[in-house]
């Protein structure tokens, strides 16, 4: 007979749980596992904000944990992994402008080769997006893969990639993530980094409140007057 023994699992809590505590997280901060951080923004109501946005976005790929963004036009997204000042023979040129260089996800693209056949050594990640986005010996023939977008048709929904090696590359990520969005070139930031988790329940009591008062504005009848004879069509 097999006895089979029992393991307690203890799983995480949300932040936003009662029982979970702030202050029992700080003695497990530290971590050493890799982690992807996606950040999804929306940067604009109907268009992408570039006046407010464009020299912020552009300073994300600066950043050595940026993987891109995932972003581009409706329904159809790219992986964008750059950015460079708008080129004069281009159809949508503009000297204040920039354009993105991205890969389309939804076609096949060639797996990465981590090491060699027979071999120790790895393969630099600047070799494969060579590779991938097909750069010859001439460096002209990145237009047989890579895409093109100005910057200002840039769709407003967007998800930021940043990959943190361990918790020294995280912090290493939020302290240039300051230092870029230091507002010295009147662009905004994109978002912000806090040490403490916000207290969403905070603004509760005043809707509440708000919704009280409602009510009973509407049970007087004290505000009724000749304009609420009119019906707008």
């Amino acid at each position: 007979m097999v006895q089979y023994q029992k393991k307690n699992v203890t799983t995480p809590l949300h932040p936003l749980e009662e029982e979970h505590s702030p202050k029992n997280d700080e003695s497990n901060s530290t971590w050493d596992t890799a982690m992807i951080l996606l950040v999804p923004l929306r940067l604009g109501l109907k268009s992408f904000n570039f006046a407010q946005y464009g020299s912020s976005l552009r300073k994300i790929f600066r950043l050595k944990q940026c993987i891109g963004f995932i972003g581009g036009s409706v329904r159809h997204a790219q992986w964008f992994i750059g950015c460079a000042p708008s080129l004069p023979t281009s159809k949508t040129f503009s000297s204040s402008s920039f354009q993105l260089y991205g890969l389309d996800p939804h076609t096949v693209q060639m797996a990465p080769q981590r090491r060699n056949a027979g071999s120790s050594n790895k393969v630099s990640l600047d070799n494969y997006i060579k590779s991938v986005i097909g750069i010859g010996a001439g460096g002209n023939d990145y237009k047989k893969q890579l895409s093109v977008m100005d910057m200002k048709r840039l769709d407003p929904s967007l998800c930021l990639g940043f990959y943190c090696i361990d918790s020294c590359e995280f912090e290493n990520l939020c302290a240039n993530l300051d230092k870029i969005y230091d507002g010295s070139d009147g662009s905004s930031s994109m978002f912000e980094v806090i040490d403490l988790c916000p207290d969403f329940h905070s603004g509760n009591q005043d809707i509440e409140a708000l919704l009280e008062c409602g009510d009973d504005e509407d049970d007087i009848g004290a505000y009724e007057s000749d304009d609420d004879d009119y019906v707008f069509l």
